[in-house]
Protein backbone atom coordinates (compact mmCIF):
# COMPACT_ATOMS: atom_id res chain seq x y z
CA UNK A 1 0.00 0.00 0.00
CA UNK A 2 2.84 2.40 0.90
CA UNK A 3 4.52 1.66 -2.46
CA UNK A 4 1.25 2.32 -4.30
CA UNK A 5 0.86 5.67 -2.54
CA UNK A 6 4.49 6.53 -3.37
CA UNK A 7 4.00 5.78 -7.08
CA UNK A 8 0.82 7.85 -7.16
CA UNK A 9 2.60 10.76 -5.49
CA UNK A 10 5.50 10.49 -7.95
CA UNK A 11 3.13 10.51 -10.95
CA UNK A 12 1.28 13.53 -9.57
CA UNK A 13 4.54 15.42 -9.08
CA UNK A 14 5.69 14.66 -12.61
CA UNK A 15 2.42 15.89 -14.07
CA UNK A 16 2.59 19.04 -11.96
CA UNK A 17 6.09 19.83 -13.25
CA UNK A 18 4.93 19.33 -16.84
CA UNK A 19 1.92 21.56 -16.28
CA UNK A 20 4.11 24.28 -14.79
CA UNK A 21 5.95 24.59 -18.08
CA UNK A 22 9.31 23.29 -16.87
CA UNK A 23 9.31 20.52 -19.48
CA UNK A 24 8.92 21.37 -23.19
CA UNK A 25 5.94 20.00 -25.15
CA UNK A 26 7.96 17.26 -26.85
CA UNK A 27 8.64 15.70 -23.45
CA UNK A 28 5.05 15.88 -22.21
CA UNK A 29 3.04 14.68 -25.19
CA UNK A 30 2.43 11.13 -26.35
CA UNK A 31 1.90 11.95 -30.03
CA UNK A 32 3.04 9.39 -32.57
CA UNK A 33 6.12 11.43 -33.46
CA UNK A 34 7.60 14.88 -33.99
CA UNK A 35 9.93 16.46 -36.51
CA UNK A 36 13.46 17.66 -35.87
CA UNK A 37 15.09 20.39 -37.94
CA UNK A 38 18.21 18.30 -38.29
CA UNK A 39 16.51 15.47 -40.12
CA UNK A 40 13.32 13.48 -40.07
CA UNK A 41 10.85 12.42 -37.44
CA UNK A 42 10.87 10.21 -34.40
CA UNK A 43 8.01 7.75 -34.39
CA UNK A 44 6.54 7.17 -30.96
CA UNK A 45 4.44 4.09 -31.68
CA UNK A 46 1.96 2.60 -29.25
CA UNK A 47 2.91 3.56 -25.73
CA UNK A 48 6.10 5.14 -27.02
CA UNK A 49 5.57 8.82 -26.25
CA UNK A 50 7.14 10.81 -23.43
CA UNK A 51 4.10 11.36 -21.21
CA UNK A 52 3.47 9.78 -17.83
CA UNK A 53 4.43 6.52 -16.15
CA UNK A 54 7.57 4.47 -16.25
CA UNK A 55 6.72 1.74 -18.75
CA UNK A 56 6.83 2.42 -22.49
CA UNK A 57 4.40 -0.38 -23.27
CA UNK A 58 4.58 -2.38 -26.47
CA UNK A 59 5.54 -1.25 -29.93
CA UNK A 60 7.13 2.10 -28.97
CA UNK A 61 10.48 3.23 -30.34
CA UNK A 62 11.08 5.89 -27.71
CA UNK A 63 10.07 4.08 -24.48
CA UNK A 64 9.75 5.81 -21.13
CA UNK A 65 12.05 6.45 -18.19
CA UNK A 66 12.88 3.43 -16.00
CA UNK A 67 13.56 4.75 -12.48
CA UNK A 68 16.25 2.30 -11.32
CA UNK A 69 18.78 2.74 -14.18
CA UNK A 70 18.00 6.47 -14.42
CA UNK A 71 18.69 7.05 -10.71
CA UNK A 72 21.78 4.83 -10.85
CA UNK A 73 23.14 7.08 -13.62
CA UNK A 74 22.50 10.20 -11.53
CA UNK A 75 19.20 11.30 -13.06
CA UNK A 76 15.54 11.52 -12.05
CA UNK A 77 12.49 10.34 -13.99
CA UNK A 78 10.34 13.36 -14.88
CA UNK A 79 7.46 13.19 -17.36
CA UNK A 80 8.79 10.03 -18.95
CA UNK A 81 12.37 11.24 -19.49
CA UNK A 82 15.52 10.71 -17.44
CA UNK A 83 16.38 14.24 -16.32
CA UNK A 84 19.89 15.39 -15.37
CA UNK A 85 19.96 18.83 -13.71
CA UNK A 86 23.45 20.37 -13.83
CA UNK A 87 22.52 23.61 -12.09
CA UNK A 88 25.62 24.70 -10.15
CA UNK A 89 28.93 25.94 -11.51
CA UNK A 90 31.02 22.99 -12.77
CA UNK A 91 28.17 20.69 -11.69
CA UNK A 92 28.83 17.94 -14.27
CA UNK A 93 32.58 18.12 -15.02
CA UNK A 94 32.63 14.74 -16.80
CA UNK A 95 30.43 13.70 -19.69
CA UNK A 96 26.81 13.07 -18.68
CA UNK A 97 26.08 9.44 -19.57
CA UNK A 98 22.39 8.99 -20.31
CA UNK A 99 21.15 5.46 -19.61
CA UNK A 100 20.22 3.51 -22.75
CA UNK A 101 16.71 2.62 -23.84
CA UNK A 102 14.88 5.73 -22.62
CA UNK A 103 14.49 9.44 -23.41
CA UNK A 104 17.07 11.75 -21.86
CA UNK A 105 16.93 15.44 -20.96
CA UNK A 106 19.96 17.37 -19.67
CA UNK A 107 19.66 20.89 -18.24
CA UNK A 108 23.00 22.72 -18.09
CA UNK A 109 22.11 25.93 -16.28
CA UNK A 110 25.27 26.60 -14.27
CA UNK A 111 28.57 28.19 -15.30
CA UNK A 112 30.59 25.54 -17.20
CA UNK A 113 28.05 23.04 -15.87
CA UNK A 114 28.31 20.52 -18.75
CA UNK A 115 31.78 21.40 -19.99
CA UNK A 116 32.53 17.81 -21.06
CA UNK A 117 29.26 17.26 -22.94
CA UNK A 118 26.61 14.55 -23.03
CA UNK A 119 26.58 10.97 -24.34
CA UNK A 120 23.06 9.94 -25.24
CA UNK A 121 23.98 7.58 -28.10
CA UNK A 122 21.94 4.79 -26.50
CA UNK A 123 18.94 6.98 -25.65
CA UNK A 124 15.66 6.83 -27.51
CA UNK A 125 15.52 10.65 -27.69
CA UNK A 126 17.73 13.42 -26.34
CA UNK A 127 17.14 17.06 -25.41
CA UNK A 128 20.00 19.21 -24.09
CA UNK A 129 19.54 22.78 -22.85
CA UNK A 130 22.70 24.87 -22.35
CA UNK A 131 21.41 27.91 -20.48
CA UNK A 132 24.45 28.72 -18.32
CA UNK A 133 27.45 30.84 -19.33
CA UNK A 134 29.96 28.60 -21.11
CA UNK A 135 27.79 25.72 -19.94
CA UNK A 136 28.47 23.35 -22.83
CA UNK A 137 32.13 23.82 -23.61
CA UNK A 138 34.66 26.49 -22.72
CA UNK A 139 37.34 26.80 -25.41
CA UNK A 140 39.86 25.33 -25.69
CA UNK A 141 37.83 22.66 -23.86
CA UNK A 142 35.30 21.40 -26.41
CA UNK A 143 32.20 19.57 -25.17
CA UNK A 144 31.35 16.35 -27.01
CA UNK A 145 27.72 15.46 -27.70
CA UNK A 146 26.64 12.08 -29.08
CA UNK A 147 23.03 11.77 -30.31
CA UNK A 148 20.84 8.64 -30.35
CA UNK A 149 21.97 6.05 -32.88
CA UNK A 150 18.73 4.06 -33.05
CA UNK A 151 16.13 6.40 -34.47
CA UNK A 152 15.54 8.94 -31.70
CA UNK A 153 15.28 12.71 -32.13
CA UNK A 154 18.10 14.94 -30.87
CA UNK A 155 18.02 18.64 -29.97
CA UNK A 156 20.74 20.91 -28.59
CA UNK A 157 19.71 24.38 -27.45
CA UNK A 158 22.47 26.95 -26.80
CA UNK A 159 20.62 29.58 -24.82
CA UNK A 160 23.28 31.69 -23.10
CA UNK A 161 26.17 33.92 -24.12
CA UNK A 162 29.23 31.83 -25.04
CA UNK A 163 27.41 28.52 -24.57
CA UNK A 164 28.29 25.53 -26.75
CA UNK A 165 31.89 25.25 -27.82
CA UNK A 166 30.98 21.81 -29.03
CA UNK A 167 31.66 18.79 -31.18
CA UNK A 168 28.32 17.16 -32.07
CA UNK A 169 27.80 13.71 -33.57
CA UNK A 170 24.35 13.40 -35.10
CA UNK A 171 22.31 10.25 -34.65
CA UNK A 172 20.36 8.25 -37.22
CA UNK A 173 17.68 10.96 -37.43
CA UNK A 174 20.15 13.83 -37.39
CA UNK A 175 20.44 16.64 -34.88
CA UNK A 176 18.91 20.09 -34.50
CA UNK A 177 21.24 22.71 -32.97
CA UNK A 178 19.82 26.13 -32.08
CA UNK A 179 22.33 28.86 -31.22
CA UNK A 180 20.05 31.55 -29.85
CA UNK A 181 22.33 33.68 -27.66
CA UNK A 182 25.04 36.19 -28.70
CA UNK A 183 28.42 34.53 -29.24
CA UNK A 184 26.93 31.08 -28.67
CA UNK A 185 28.32 28.11 -30.62
CA UNK A 186 31.59 30.02 -31.05
CA UNK A 187 33.35 26.84 -32.14
CA UNK A 188 30.93 24.22 -33.43
CA UNK A 189 31.70 21.08 -35.41
CA UNK A 190 28.83 18.88 -36.54
CA UNK A 191 29.27 15.34 -37.84
CA UNK A 192 26.48 13.73 -39.86
CA UNK A 193 22.98 15.02 -40.61
CA UNK A 194 22.83 18.46 -38.99
CA UNK A 195 20.39 21.35 -38.94
CA UNK A 196 21.97 24.43 -37.33
CA UNK A 197 20.23 27.75 -36.68
CA UNK A 198 22.52 30.66 -35.82
CA UNK A 199 19.87 33.10 -34.66
CA UNK A 200 21.77 35.59 -32.47
CA UNK A 201 24.40 38.24 -33.20
CA UNK A 202 27.87 36.79 -33.72
CA UNK A 203 26.68 33.24 -33.13
CA UNK A 204 28.59 30.40 -34.83
CA UNK A 205 31.87 32.24 -35.32
CA UNK A 206 33.59 29.07 -36.51
CA UNK A 207 31.24 26.40 -37.89
CA UNK A 208 32.22 23.14 -39.58
CA UNK A 209 30.08 20.42 -41.15
CA UNK A 210 31.65 17.02 -41.70
CA UNK A 211 30.47 13.90 -43.44
CA UNK A 212 26.72 14.42 -43.74
CA UNK A 213 24.01 16.73 -45.06
CA UNK A 214 24.11 20.10 -43.33
CA UNK A 215 21.41 22.77 -43.36
CA UNK A 216 22.71 26.06 -41.93
CA UNK A 217 20.59 29.13 -41.20
CA UNK A 218 22.79 32.19 -40.56
CA UNK A 219 19.99 34.63 -39.76
CA UNK A 220 21.54 37.16 -37.36
CA UNK A 221 24.04 40.00 -37.73
CA UNK A 222 27.59 38.70 -37.96
CA UNK A 223 26.54 35.09 -37.56
CA UNK A 224 28.52 32.27 -39.16
CA UNK A 225 31.82 34.13 -39.25
CA UNK A 226 33.53 31.21 -40.96
CA UNK A 227 31.82 28.15 -42.43
CA UNK A 228 33.54 25.01 -43.65
CA UNK A 229 31.79 22.17 -45.46
CA UNK A 230 33.95 19.04 -45.50
CA UNK A 231 32.77 15.82 -47.12
CA UNK A 232 29.16 16.94 -46.78
CA UNK A 233 26.29 18.28 -48.84
CA UNK A 234 25.65 21.76 -47.45
CA UNK A 235 22.82 24.24 -47.85
CA UNK A 236 23.90 27.56 -46.31
CA UNK A 237 21.45 30.47 -46.02
CA UNK A 238 23.35 33.66 -45.16
CA UNK A 239 20.44 36.00 -44.44
CA UNK A 240 21.88 38.09 -41.61
CA UNK A 241 23.78 41.33 -42.12
CA UNK A 242 27.51 40.68 -42.49
CA UNK A 243 26.93 36.96 -41.97
CA UNK A 244 29.11 34.25 -43.51
CA UNK A 245 32.32 36.25 -43.67
CA UNK A 246 34.03 33.25 -45.22
CA UNK A 247 32.55 30.07 -46.70
CA UNK A 248 34.80 27.18 -47.73
CA UNK A 249 33.23 24.33 -49.68
CA UNK A 250 36.31 22.99 -51.45
CA UNK A 251 35.97 19.58 -49.80
CA UNK A 252 32.17 19.46 -50.02
CA UNK A 253 30.12 16.86 -51.88
CA UNK A 254 27.80 19.68 -52.92
CA UNK A 255 27.25 23.22 -51.73
CA UNK A 256 24.36 25.67 -52.09
CA UNK A 257 25.09 29.08 -50.57
CA UNK A 258 22.59 31.95 -50.58
CA UNK A 259 23.95 35.39 -49.69
CA UNK A 260 21.67 38.35 -48.86
CA UNK A 261 22.73 42.00 -48.69
CA UNK A 262 26.31 42.35 -47.47
CA UNK A 263 26.62 38.71 -46.41
CA UNK A 264 29.46 36.55 -47.72
CA UNK A 265 32.00 39.38 -47.74
CA UNK A 266 34.88 37.21 -48.91
CA UNK A 267 34.86 34.91 -51.90
CA UNK A 268 33.34 31.50 -51.31
CA UNK A 269 35.06 28.37 -52.44
CA UNK A 270 32.93 25.76 -54.22
CA UNK A 271 33.61 22.01 -54.50
CA UNK A 272 36.74 21.04 -56.40
CA UNK A 273 36.37 20.84 -60.15
CA UNK A 274 37.04 17.37 -61.52
CA UNK A 275 37.11 18.75 -65.09
CA UNK A 276 40.08 20.99 -64.33
CA UNK A 277 38.33 24.21 -65.36
CA UNK A 278 38.26 26.00 -62.02
CA UNK A 279 36.60 25.60 -58.61
CA UNK A 280 33.30 27.21 -59.64
CA UNK A 281 33.11 26.04 -63.24
CA UNK A 282 30.12 24.57 -65.04
CA UNK A 283 32.14 21.39 -65.53
CA UNK A 284 32.08 20.82 -61.77
CA UNK A 285 28.33 21.36 -61.62
CA UNK A 286 28.77 24.60 -59.70
CA UNK A 287 27.70 28.12 -60.65
CA UNK A 288 28.82 31.15 -58.68
CA UNK A 289 26.54 34.06 -57.86
CA UNK A 290 28.21 37.15 -56.47
CA UNK A 291 30.33 36.14 -53.51
CA UNK A 292 28.51 32.88 -52.90
CA UNK A 293 27.89 29.59 -54.67
CA UNK A 294 24.28 29.52 -55.80
CA UNK A 295 24.03 25.85 -56.69
CA UNK A 296 26.47 22.98 -56.62
CA UNK A 297 25.51 19.46 -57.61
CA UNK A 298 28.73 17.56 -58.11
Amino acid sequence: MDRARSLLAYAAAALAIGAAGCIPPELTTSASGHAGAGGGTSAGGTGGGFAGGTDGGSGGTTGLCAPDPCIAAGGTCVSGACLFACAAADACPTSVACPPGMPCRVECSGLRSCVAGVDCAGSTACDIHCSGMKSCGDAPAIAAFACPTSGGSCHLWCEENEACDADVTAGSLGVSVVCEAPNSCHTLTCHGDCGVTCGADSACADLSCKGGPCDLQCAATGSCGAVSCDGAACAIDCGGAASCAGVTCAAACSCDVTCAGDACASESNCPLDTAGAGPCSAGAGCASSGAGCATCSG
